[in-house]
């Protein structure tokens, strides 16, 4: 059984805490941190997340569904078997973050930047990812679909079977060089 938690935490400080099996509608986080704290199995719906700081903590195995998170910076958080669906994830900072098996369907990652991060089998469906930066980051077994990729820059990625179907690519930066990276 889910148990429910319905809190605002706006310019807090959450650390070292664990939500399992833990419902979270309607949170509004704005401009706190969060620090050493694991959200597994967890689910978070219709919550505004933005404007704060994320380090070194781990989000598993938990769905996220219109979740709005502007302008955010997440520092080596690892993010594991998510869905997240109409995430509105724009101008976010990304350094040295793990993302494992994650499905974003109709979500925007618009304008946010991924900083020597790791993604693998990773799906992105119906989603605006427009003037995304993936400096010095590695993509293995990434699929776009049905997505918005103008101007998103790969340039200073590596990257290993990933195909870009049916998607936006004006303006798109690649590699001169880089054959894993499929357009179809």
């Amino acid at each position: 059984m889910i148990k429910k938690e319905t809190k605002i935490y706006n310019n807090k400080i959450i650390k070292d805490q664990k939500f399992n099996q833990t419902n979270l509608d309607d949170l509004i986080f704005k401009w706190g941190k969060i620090d050493l704290s694991n959200f597994q199995n967890s689910s978070l719906s219709n919550s505004d997340v933005g404007e704060g700081l994320i380090e070194n903590s781990n989000f598993i195995n938990s769905n996220l569904k219109k979740v709005r998170n502007f302008h955010g910076k997440f520092s080596k958080c690892n993010f594991k078997n998510l869905i997240l669906n109409e995430y509105d994830g724009r101008d976010n900072i990304f350094n040295e973050c793990i993302f494992s098996d994650i499905f974003f369907k109709k979500s925007t990652l618009r304008g946010s930047r991924f900083t020597s991060c790791i993604f693998r089998n990773c799906n992105f469906e119906n989603s605006d990812l427009k003037k995304v930066n993936f400096d010095n980051s590695n993509l293995e077994s990434i699929k776009f679909f049905d997505c918005d990729l103008f101007m998103a820059n790969y340039k200073d990625a590596s990257a290993n079977n990933v195909k870009i179907t049916n998607s936006n690519t004006f303006l798109i930066k690649l590699k001169s060089d880089n054959k894993d990276i499929e357009i179809i």
